[in-house]
């Protein structure tokens, strides 16, 4: 059976503007096995895990799970957080060493608004580069089969600096990952995308591989992916957005701009999974020209 991957990569459709939207991530370390509701599907206390997953949302960000690719013990014990956040275009991110989940509940609860903050809040210390690579198969077979060696690999190379991790969205651009600090996520994913990703700097790619900046609104999201690529802007204070309905205005502080047209396309013709083991649904994908 062919993965939902394979179909999408064959079809040659883009991944341009699917990041969720997340202002800030927080990822916390959770050895041992995942199910495909992670929160409340492994080791964590299930109740703290809705609760820690209810604090994050209701902020405006997104939590995840992760786990060292090369050794999870399912034991109890002190474990690592990452939390990216600041504002647009001033990304940070911190990490600490908690005695215990819980303690990261009552840390959220305490913490300033992290989507504003200019620097990391105690206990968190600034924090090198990590990626995040989706490797949850309980939530789609793709994930594992092609996430879980990739990130092996990069651990190897890189300790302490490639994660395993739940749930990031979109298994059909499987491998996918979150480059942190800089909130771009990655589809398609391959040994050589994953070393550039991994120096934490925005990225110019294309549409097949750039799912965009999670903390822009999905307008933009779409029309900065887009311009990256045409332009190798890597700096992600160097644009403007602003959005009258359809039209997205972009502005570069050398004084260039763009006005552009960003569209959600669909077609009936083609139909493929958006998950292993579903039903094939109309494709849809976002669309840029400039106006």
């Amino acid at each position: 059976m062919t993965s939902c991957s394979d179909g999408w990569s064959d079809a040659g459709l883009p991944a341009l503007g699917t990041a969720p939207n997340a202002d800030f991530w927080v990822a916390l370390e959770q050895p041992g096995p995942w199910g495909a509701k992670a929160f409340t599907e492994s080791r964590l206390d299930p109740e703290l895990g809705r609760q820690l997953d209810t604090e994050v949302t209701r902020s405006g960000g997104r939590l995840v799970l992760v786990r060292d690719p090369l050794s999870h013990p399912d034991v109890e014990g002190p474990r690592t957080v990452f939390v990216a956040g600041g504002p647009v275009g001033a990304p940070w991110l911190g990490r600490a060493v908690l005695d215990s989940a819980r303690d990261l509940l009552e840390l959220l609860q305490a913490w300033p608004d992290l989507r504003a903050a200019a620097t990391p809040p105690s206990p968190l210390e600034p924090s090198d580069p990590v990626l995040l690579v989706c490797t949850n198969g309980k939530r789609d077979r793709c994930c594992a089969v092609k996430g879980a060696p990739l990130a092996r690999t990069l651990a190897e190379r890189h300790p302490g600096r490639a994660w395993e991790a739940t749930h990031l969205g979109g298994h059909r651009f499987a491998t996918t990952a979150l480059a942190l600090p800089s909130r771009q996520m990655l589809a398609f994913v391959d040994e050589e995308l994953a070393e550039r990703a991994l120096d934490g700097q925005l990225l110019a790619l294309d549409e097949r591989h750039d799912r965009g900046r999670s903390d822009l609104p999905q307008w933009a999201r779409v029309a900065d992916a887009w311009l990256r690529s045409r332009t190798g802007e890597t700096d992600p204070a160097a644009m403007d957005y602003q959005s009258d309905e359809a039209v997205v205005q972009a502005s570069h502080r050398d004084g260039r701009s763009w006005r552009l047209v960003v569209e959600k396309k669909s077609s009936d013709e083609v139909q493929l999974p958006e998950s292993c083991g579903k039903h094939a649904v109309p494709i849809s994908w976002w669309q840029v020209s400039e106006a």
